[in-house]
């Protein structure tokens, strides 16, 4: 069962990658081929079709971050062909988006885009370039396109799990101690103890990973690695509760078990190894 949620999951989210880029490739072609005529500037709109070329070639080999990238980078491209005065509009509207978006990132881009794109006034200057927006658009795209950027993103994904699993965990407290659940899980202190035990699962398997390795990785990676060794206690609990209602529930092989220690050392081992819990869930049928 666990399998087959999990193909089906994978091939909803393949497909949905899949049509959002075919819908933006086809759009953004047909653009490209509008304003070329209008702009005949070869050079340039052979880079941007070796770009969106890359970029399909990318997506059928389900690279899909990748032909994300190289379609991001041939919009960028596509302000070259804007020149004044006729298109002084569309650099105005596309200098507006870059600022609204240049709030969002690190200072030190923010105001370099800034002395790009407008002047000593802080009005957008009166010969702005289709150059001054795309060099603009690059320092903006630097932001996303780098290790400490994904690294909050990793981070901000990972606080958003921890707080759901504690609101879902306080809510099954809650049910367990109004009784509103079945008899086997109208314990709250027995479904405390149950994640207790996957922390401290957890929590000893973090020990031993940091006392029997002697191999340090780059900066970020151990600065990701000690968040996710910080929640493995949460993930820990979590899990030996999930295990502990599969067995209730007598999907697990370890149903036929009526010895409540037995179940007690499940619990531990499964804040332990994820591997255990995984396996498991995969058994299920």
């Amino acid at each position: 069962m666990f399998e087959n949620f999990k193909i089906f999951f994978n091939s909803f989210f393949t497909n949905y990658q899949r049509d959002r880029l075919d819908g933006d490739l086809e759009s953004f072609n047909e653009e490209i081929s509008l304003m070329a005529d209008k702009f005949p500037n070869p050079e340039i709109k052979n880079k941007i079709e070796i770009l969106l070329v890359k970029s399909r070639e990318a997506k059928n080999n389900l690279l899909f971050d990748k032909a994300w990238k190289y379609l991001n980078k041939a919009r960028s491209m596509r302000v070259l062909f804007y020149k004044l005065p006729d298109h002084k509009q569309y650099l105005v509207n596309e200098v507006n988006s870059l600022l609204k978006e240049s709030v969002k990132i690190k200072e030190w881009r923010c105001e370099s885009i800034k002395k790009i794109l407008l002047d000593s006034n802080s009005n957008i200057k009166n010969e702005i370039t289709g150059w001054d927006v795309f060099l603009a658009s690059i320092l903006r795209d630097g932001h996303y396109d780098n290790d400490g950027f994904k690294f909050t993103l990793r981070k901000r994904q990972l606080r958003n799990v921890v707080i759901i699993t504690i609101l879902i965990t306080f809510t099954i407290y809650f049910l367990s101690y109004m009784r509103w659940l079945p008899n086997e899980y109208n314990n709250p202190i027995l479904l405390m103890f149950i994640q207790i035990l996957g922390a401290f699962g957890a929590i000893f398997s973090v020990a031993i990973n940091l006392t029997s390795t002697n191999e340090f990785k780059g900066i970020k990676d151990e600065r990701l690695a000690s968040f996710i060794a910080n929640i493995r206690p949460l993930i820990g609990a979590s899990a030996a509760l999930v295990i502990y209602i599969l067995i209730k529930a007598k999907l697990l092989s370890a149903g036929i078990i009526s010895n409540e220690y037995a179940i007690h050392a499940i619990a531990f081992f499964s804040g332990f190894s994820e591997r255990f819990v995984i396996k498991s869930l995969e058994n299920i049928k």
